[in-house]
Formats: C-alpha cells, sequence, structure tokens
C-alpha cells in the first residue's frame, strides 16, 4: 500500500512531458512561458530590465526562485529547466498530500495525491505553459502538512519556499499561518506557546510582505497598462478597489458575480472532490483569497478550470477534501465501513470522469493532440527560428517567443513598433479567409502588409504562417522567385487591370492545381492590391499578389512578374472545337472591396496559354 503514495506521479510526469512536446513543437499560445524564461534568464545575469513588458521586473512580479533557475537554464536551457521544475513541484505536492491523505484516511487515502493530479487545472498547466505559482504548489502542501503535523519550523520553511515562487502567494501563507494559530490553540505539544507565535508571525510577515510589494514596490515600477487593470477595471481598477467594493458596490458586484460563469465556478472546481471540501470550510481559508480573485475577475479566463490562475489554491482545495472524507468517516463510526468504500470509490470515478472531460492529457476529450505533435507550422517556426541571428532583437509572435528568450532585446508581435532587427509575423490568418475578399479587411492584414510594404525593411523569409522581415534588407531582394524569366522576347497584349498593373496571359502549374499569371508592373502598387479571378462572372476567390510573400508595392516600372493562384480548376471555355484555348476572368480590387479607380475594368479576360 505504501506504493499508493507515488501513484501520482506517471500522469504528473505524462502531463510534463506533454508540456515539453508543446514547446519543441512551437504550439505555446501565450506568453507567460516566454515571459518567465525571460525573467529567469535575466535575474541569474544581472539584468533587471523586462523587454517583454518594457518595465522594470520590481515593477512585474517577485519571483526569486527564478534566479537559480536561471542560473541552471545556463547550463540545460532556461525553458526546459523552467518546465522540469514546474513537474516536479507538482509531483512532490502530489505525493505530500497522498501521505497526508495516508495519514488521515488509511491506506487508500494516498489515492488522495492521484485524485488531485487527474484535477483537469493540474494536467492543464502542466501541459500548457509555465508560472511560478505552480512552482509553488510542492511547498504551499508542505505548509499544510505543517499545520496537520503542527510543525512550526517546517511551517517557517514551507512559508518562505511559497514567498520565493510569488509575491502575491502571500496571501495564501497569511491565511495559513492565521489558520494555524487557530487550530493550534491547544499549544501543549508546542512547548507552550512557541508554535502559536510561529503561527502568528507567519501570518503578520506574510501580510507585510504582501503590503510591502503589492502595495509600494510594484506600483512604483509597475508598466502602464498591468494587468491589475484588466482584471479589476469594473471595480475601480486596483485589488484593494476590488476588495472595498464588496461593502461600497455591493449591487455591481452581485451582478458580476450572477453571471452564469462565475456562478458556476465554485461548483465546478469542487466537484472533482464531489464537493467534499465544503465539510471541511474551514481548511479551504488558504484557497480564499485565490478564489476570491478569481471571481471578482473580469479576465475571460478566470472562470475557466484551465487558467493557471486557480492552481495555487488546489492544495487548500485538495486538504479540505482529505478532512471532509475523514469527517464523513466520523460521522459514520464503527458500522459504516461499506459506506466508506462506496465514498472512496465515488471520489475516485469523479476524479477520472472529471479528467477525462475538463482535463488535458491521454484519454481527456477536450485535449488536441495537434498541440503537441510537429506540423506544417511546427516546420515552418523552425525556419524562422534558424535564420535569425544569435543575439539580434528580434520582436516576434507568442508562440515563438519561449524560443528567442535568451537574448536581451525581446519584445512580442508588432503594434506596436519596436527598433528591433528582425520582426516576425503571423499570418495564419490568411489561411483562414483564403480566396475570400473578408481577408483584406481582417485587423492583422492590414497591419502585415504595412510592415511588408516599408523601404527600410525587406522579407528575410516568407514561410507560413509566419513572415520575418530584417531590417535594412533591400524589400525587393524576395523578387527573384517572382521575375517572369520564362516570358522571353515573346509580346502579348497586355490588359490593364488598373494603373500600376497589367496581364499578359496564364499558364497552368506544373502541378495541374491552378493557373500562373504573367504580369507587368507600370509603377509602384498600393499595398493593399489584390486580385479576383474567377471562370466566370463575378468573380468570387480574391487571391493575394505573390501568395503573399511579397508586399505589391516593391514594384517598380518595367518589371515583369508571376503570380501563382492555386487550387484552382480551369476548364475548356466555348465549344469542344475551342477546347483548347481556355481562358480567365481577372480583375483587381483593394481592401474596400472595389476596383482600384472607378474606370478600372471590374475583368479582363486572360488566356491559358500551352506553357
Amino acid at each position: 500500500m505504501r506504493r499508493l503514495v507515488f501513484a501520482a506521479w506517471p500522469p504528473v510526469l505524462v502531463f510534463g512531458a506533454m508540456g515539453y512536446l508543446r514547446f519543441r513543437s512551437v504550439h505555446n499560445q501565450t506568453f507567460d512561458l516566454a515571459f518567465y524564461a525571460r525573467m529567469a534568464y535575466g535575474l541569474s545575469r544581472g539584468d533587471l530590465y523586462d523587454p517583454i513588458m518594457g518595465a522594470h521586473v520590481l515593477g512585474l512580479h517577485a519571483s526569486p526562485v527564478l534566479v537559480p533557475l536561471g542560473f541552471l537554464g545556463m547550463l540545460f536551457g532556461t525553458v526546459p529547466v523552467l518546465l522540469l521544475a514546474q513537474t516536479l513541484s507538482a509531483g512532490l505536492a502530489a505525493q505530500a498530500l497522498a501521505e497526508l491523505g495516508m495519514r488521515r484516511l488509511g491506506p487508500w487515502g494516498a489515492l488522495a495525491g492521484l485524485v488531485f493530479a487527474l484535477h483537469p487545472n493540474v494536467s492543464h498547466v502542466l501541459s500548457y505553459e509555465f508560472h511560478p505559482s505552480t512552482l509553488a504548489l510542492a511547498p504551499l502542501v508542505w505548509c499544510l502538512a505543517a499545520v496537520d503535523q503542527r510543525d512550526a519550523r517546517k511551517l517557517g520553511w514551507a512559508t518562505l519556499a511559497v514567498l520565493a515562487c510569488r509575491e502575491d502567494l502571500a496571501a495564501v501563507t497569511a491565511l495559513t499561518g492565521a489558520l494555524a494559530w487557530w487550530l493550534w490553540r491547544p499549544a501543549a505539544s508546542l512547548d507552550g506557546h512557541h508554535g502559536q507565535r510561529v503561527a502568528l508571525a507567519v501570518a503578520l510577515g506574510s501580510l507585510l510582505y504582501l503590503v510591502l510589494w503589492v502595495g509600494v514596490i510594484i506600483p512604483r515600477f509597475a508598466p502602464v497598462g498591468g494587468s491589475v487593470d484588466q482584471h479589476f477595471g469594473h471595480l475601480g481598477g486596483s485589488l484593494v478597489s476590488a476588495v472595498l467594493a464588496l461593502f461600497a458596490q455591493p449591487t455591481e458586484v452581485l451582478s458580476h458575480l450572477g453571471q452564469p460563469e462565475k456562478a458556476s465556478f465554485l461548483p465546478r472546481v469542487l466537484a472533482p472532490l464531489l464537493l467534499l471540501p465544503l465539510l471541511s470550510p474551514a481548511r479551504l481559508l488558504p484557497a480564499a483569497p485565490v478564489l476570491a480573485m478569481l471571481l471578482l475577475s473580469r479576465f475571460p479566463t478566470t472562470s475557466e478550470l484551465r487558467t493557471h490562475y486557480l492552481t495555487p489554491a488546489l492544495p487548500a482545495v485538495s486538504w479540505a477534501g482529505i478532512h471532509g472524507l475523514a469527517r464523513l468517516d466520523a460521522w459514520w463510526g464503527a458500522d459504516g465501513e461499506r459506506r466508506r468504500a462506496w465514498a472512496r470509490r465515488a471520489v475516485g470515478a469523479t476524479s477520472v470522469v472529471a479528467y477525462v472531460l475538463g482535463g488535458c492529457g491521454p484519454g481527456a476529450l477536450p485535449c488536441r493532440v495537434g498541440s503537441y505533435v510537429d506540423d506544417d507550422a511546427t516546420h515552418a517556426a523552425r525556419q524562422v527560428l534558424a535564420s535569425i541571428p544569435e543575439g539580434a532583437s528580434v520582436q516576434a509572435p507568442d508562440a515563438l517567443l519561449p524560443h528567442l528568450a535568451e537574448r536581451r532585446a525581446l519584445h512580442r508581435a508588432a503594434p506596436p513598433e519596436r527598433q528591433v532587427d528582425f520582426a516576425v509575423f503571423d499570418v495564419s490568418h490568411r489561411a483562414r479567409y483564403v480566396g475570400q475578399g473578408t481577408l483584406l479587411r481582417t485587423a492583422e492584414e492590414p497591419v502585415v502588409r504595412a510592415f511588408m510594404a516599408r523601404e527600410d525593411r525587406g522579407v528575410r523569409l516568407y514561410a507560413p504562417p509566419y513572415v520575418l522581415l530584417e531590417r535594412g534588407r533591400d524589400p525587393r531582394s524576395g523578387l527573384g522567385p517572382f521575375l517572369d524569366e520564362a516570358s522571353g522576347p515573346v509580346a502579348r497584349r497586355e490588359q490593364d487591370l488598373t494603373a500600376c498593373l497589367a496581364v499578359t496571359h496564364g499558364t497552368r502549374l506544373p502541378t495541374g492545381d491552378g493557373v500562373r499569371l504573367h504580369l507587368v508592373a507600370h509603377e509602384p502598387c498600393p499595398s493593399d492590391l489584390a486580385l479576383r479571378v474567377g471562370e466566370a462572372l463575378p468573380l468570387r476567390r480574391v487571391t493575394l499578389l505573390f501568395e503573399g510573400a511579397l508586399s505589391p508595392a516593391v514594384l517598380r516600372a518595367g518589371d515583369r512578374v508571376t503570380t501563382d493562384v492555386t487550387h484552382l480548376s480551369v476548364a475548356p471555355s466555348g465549344t469542344p472545337e475551342r477546347a483548347s484555348a481556355p481562358s480567365l476572368h481577372v480583375g483587381a480590387l483593394r481592401s474596400s472591396g472595389a476596383r482600384p479607380e472607378p474606370h478600372d475594368p471590374v475583368a479582363v479576360t486572360v488566356p491559358i496559354v500551352p506553357r
């Protein structure tokens, strides 16, 4: 039975491995991993400025544990070290909960660690990103174990370990100390009142530390538009105003809490433990700050079980669940052995069902396998990363940032623009709206086109869903693959699509699934120029010039170029006698969806000639 203490390690290690696979396959979707990896990298080298947020690290979060992890990162890579440390902390937390469960509930109580590991939140945070709050899982459980064991020294050291992970967890340790002070009132086993004094020191010291950081240091160094306003802007824009709103704006707070996602949040958190923590409400006290923040916050993900904001509350929730089940055992007495057995089976079955329905890992329904394996986007990302010199300053999408974290100048993708050597843009929207005029009017496309049309930078690599721009590169350097060398001296009639561009003819692509249009430039074209093509009017298919790899603004008078229209079948037109002379209708448009000029033709008929 002792081996049940380690039952949670296999799933925890699987979830942690998934987190690494997500990083390796370049599928991270938020900037948390990159943010803390860059912070660990900078702190270990004495660099206190965080370029991602554009602020001093004292204005962000206090996580001293990142310093030694940053030093280890020099040997093994910062991101792998962070992900491994997070996984080990979760495993140690599950093991400590298993030991708590065994002490309170007997041998089968050791499965409490497995129930914790299968909570939907744990599988998501380990397989998704990184956060210092997850590093605090093990010391948080050690704090709670110290309360159960009446071990004042262990409580003190575990509290310091928690505070080393994240400053706002001081709210959790303050209430843990207060709870210990209350539970330890009969202090005979603690050398008089020594244990209570330690518990009180933990509570007051944690509170002082929290006030110092949250009330003094962070506001002084915090960047403009920080996360606090995103969470509590509807209640005054600060944590203090959100707490005061409970008394000053009760109607607004109740309206906020009455939203379905907020009203159902606590039941969803407690459901994997069959609501047993409610039978020991006092031991839920350490989770209260985290749960209250999540309920009051308006940030979208704070109502979801997968959010990393919830993770620091789970040790206390699991601890309360163990004591809740122990209370049931006491109520049932010596004659309730059968009910106790059914209760344990019910908790185990519920945790498995909760994992399957809401977790992330093998057998979990919400988990998308594609987020953890290599695909076309992975190969494109690796091409982009390989094209960026070591040490160069970069702006990049969130998915690429963790792979670029070990450099001094690193920023999230524009806007706003930073003075960097390389800028990477995510152009995945082009695949979502391929062939549609909506593409030209998306929020992303005008930004990408404006940067690609700049004269001070050029396209270093176009590998959808990414485009890499290099400062100082000739914007026309990427024109080579699109020059119409095959046209030679053969004269063909030019048909003007608009003032800057004419079309001469088309040829079938070697693959047979599209057409190559042969164009002649009269002058630089507008950056938002696109083509509309089709076999018949009205023209419904919209295509970007050069398939989006180059801006039309780089064209100059006399350029003879080609652009491919893929996934388009051109059937022979006319009668069977003319079946060898197919054609295609082509027109020009801009982001408004209209012709560039009112007098431009709606479409011209372009002959498709043999190659």
